[in-house]
């Protein structure tokens, strides 16, 4: 698994042009926010954790 993948099934989901059944997500072990995940930061976020054992974080900043 890599960003790109990732990248490409996130984009997809939102934009409702991506089947989630058969989206890289659906190999997702585990998906947290980051405070549930235990990060130290005042950022807003999540960690999505694979199945192969690679981890992602994306984290969600609001621009004005």
């Amino acid at each position: 698994m890599n960003a790109q993948v990732i990248q490409d099934a996130l984009h997809g989901i939102l934009t409702n042009d991506w089947d989630v059944s058969n989206s890289a997500l659906a190999d997702a072990e585990s998906i947290q926010n980051y405070s549930d995940a235990g990060i130290l930061t005042i950022s807003k976020g999540l960690v999505i954790k694979m199945k192969d054992g690679s981890e992602f974080q994306l984290t969600i900043v609001q621009s004005n």
